[in-house]
């Protein structure tokens, strides 16, 4: 996919946004950790390819915050994504220097 993207358009910055915790799959969150370090070991040589990792912030105490999730424990809330967008918008404010 990659490769077919940068064949068109050579230039343009891609975000790949992290794997995000969540209760209903904590139990794998160790797997999705090791996937996320690969992914980012990947883009590292990916020219004007980025990493965003919205995890920490979603996180009380080390586990998924219960707050940041609507009912089935798997999608994020109205406040989880506020964060998750906060993190994202300023990131790419900053990377491309908007105001």
């Amino acid at each position: 996919m990659m490769s077919a993207l940068r064949k068109q358009h050579p230039n343009v910055p891609v975000y790949y946004i992290a794997i995000t915790p969540s209760p209903l799959r904590w139990a794998i969150w160790d797997e999705a950790v090791a996937v996320n370090e690969a992914i980012h070991r990947l883009i590292l040589q990916m020219p004007n390819t980025h990493f965003i990792d919205t995890g920490e912030a979603l996180m009380s105490d080390g586990q998924p915050s219960p707050d940041n999730y609507v009912f089935d424990r798997l999608h994020l809330s109205a406040k989880g994504y506020d964060i998750w967008a906060e993190i994202i918008r300023s990131r790419l404010f900053s990377d491309l220097d908007l105001p």
